[in-house]
């Protein structure tokens, strides 16, 4: 079986993330765009079909990543960590 790949297009969401040595993983598992490769860290480009696909990795990655560029990125990220707190808020 062909092991099926993601291919970027011009239509796609693009953010900066920086990668914190815990997540530069990231950078082998996904297709991205590398900026920056320093001890500290890996800042990359990463193209999604929609933000919502970047801002969960993100939300898994924690504080191995950082959102450096990327409106709309960062829109749906704070959208899902509101979602996410408020499943635990207490009534």
């Amino acid at each position: 079986d062909p092991e099926l790949q993601y291919l970027p297009s011009d239509d796609d969401v693009r953010a900066t993330l920086r990668l914190h040595p815990a997540g530069r993983w990231v950078a082998e598992y996904y297709p991205v765009s590398v900026i920056v490769d320093g001890s500290d860290g890996l800042t990359v480009e990463m193209a999604a079909p929609a933000p919502g696909v970047i801002a969960k990795l993100l939300l898994r990655l924690g504080r191995d990543a950082d959102l450096v560029a990327g409106e709309e990125v960062g829109t749906e990220l704070a959208r899902l960590r509101e979602s996410v707190l408020a499943r635990y808020q207490v009534g």
